[in-house]
């Protein structure tokens, strides 16, 4: 009888780890609290639209192609884009990411404009000790403007170390920073893939209705 109990509670065990990816995937891909995060990151926007959805194999295959450090396929799942608005025009883009750490699943709030560059950050969950260094207006500033093929030159493709860094992020933080750096460049590209067409079609009809009124 103990043996079935111990065989059911592998199975169990095994079935957990399993699915868990799909869990990473998808839980962790929204805001917690849309209403103060996006007020955080654009402190002049009158409203906000979410739109989900399945990042799709193709799209996967691309991301594989054009990222420069591997991925867990399952990473990308179902995910929520909002779109964030002053009157009638897009402003910007909130992009959550969920990044593995040291200390379990970081997420990251990212903020980009309608060309896919970085305007900020800020962490959703974080339970890493240099967080308020990584976080710091200096190295927001260093991302500031990013997009995901001009941030590629802060990682070493043989090395994978940070380039360019060493008077804003300490030793200690560098593991963190190396997080952001890869969570902004699979942000940016991960938005242009999967909504791109959608954010540049939106775009042009805000501007024709801007023209005609």
């Amino acid at each position: 009888m103990s043996s079935t109990r111990s065989i059911k509670r592998i199975i169990v065990l095994l079935s957990f780890l399993l699915i868990t990816p799909e869990i990473y995937a998808e839980t962790f891909c929204a805001l917690r609290d849309p209403t103060d995060s996006i007020l955080n990151l654009f402190p002049d926007y009158s409203s906000y639209r979410s739109l989900v959805k399945d990042v799709s194999a193709d799209a996967k295959r691309l991301l594989q192609k054009y990222l420069p450090f591997k991925f867990h396929y399952k990473e990308f799942g179902k995910h929520t884009l909002y779109v964030v608005f002053n009157d009638q025009m897009p402003i910007g883009i909130i992009h959550v990411r969920p990044e593995k750490g040291q200390w379990g699943i970081n997420e990251i709030v990212w903020a980009l404009d309608m060309d896919f560059k970085i305007i900020g950050f800020k962490f959703q969950r974080c339970r890493c000790i240099t967080k308020n260094e990584v976080e710091s207006t200096e190295f927001m500033q260093l991302l500031h403007g990013q997009n995901w093929q001009t941030l590629n030159i802060f990682l070493s493709a043989s090395t994978d170390v940070i380039n360019g860094l060493t008077t804003t992020i300490s030793n200690e933080s560098r593991s963190l920073a190396l997080t952001v750096i890869r969570s902004a460049i699979k942000a940016s590209l991960t938005t242009s893939l999967v909504w791109g067409k959608e954010l540049r079609s939106l775009r042009l009809l805000s501007k024709d209705d801007e023209l005609t009124n």
